[in-house]
């Protein structure tokens, strides 16, 4: 399917004015590249500036989408090429926390005191997706939690967590 200038123009405009991916086809950039050899000077230079602009818009928010801490399914609307970006990105960023994961382990202790000295027995525990921030059973906050993320909770509200398949026991 061959497309006009004005097509370009709409694609564009669309793409521009909504926060998601708009869905263009994955063969997009090699018929628009065809179209820019195809057309005069005066619109070659627009064209260009349209596709670099096009380009940067769907980059930008491709990375938006997927600093998304907990997000687990790829956008739509992207075409093949940038679900291959989306994808690796993701890998490198998911290496990456995983790094700062491994580098952050909680103190070696399993109890600590409440406000009376009592010992309150604590789980670690991996988040399995992520959640808002809860009240524990020892009424203090904790979180926000994302996906992979390592902590050491009181044990009931652990178990809580683990109940609801929230999160999973690290030994």
């Amino acid at each position: 399917m061959s497309f006009t200038y004005n097509d370009v123009e709409s694609i564009y405009r669309l793409e521009k004015r909504s926060s998601a991916l708009q869905k263009i086809n994955d063969n997009f950039y090699s018929e628009l590249h065809e179209l820019i050899c195809k057309v005069g000077d005066e619109y070659r230079d627009n064209l260009l500036r349209i596709r670099d602009e096009l380009f940067t818009l769907r980059m930008s928010k491709i990375l938006r989408l997927v600093a998304r801490p907990g997000e687990s399914s790829p956008p739509s609307n992207m075409t093949r090429r940038e679900k291959e970006i989306y994808d690796d990105i993701k890998s490198i960023i998911s290496n990456y926390m995983d790094e700062i994961s491994r580098g952050n382990e909680p103190c070696k202790t399993t109890e600590k005191e409440d406000e009376k000295g009592q010992k309150i027995p604590r789980l670690k525990i991996r988040i399995l997706r992520s959640i808002p921030a809860i009240i524990g059973s020892d009424m203090k906050h904790y979180g926000p939690f994302y996906e992979n993320d390592e902590v050491e909770l009181p044990e009931e509200t652990a178990k809580i967590l683990l109940e609801q398949e929230i999160a999973k026991r690290i030994s």
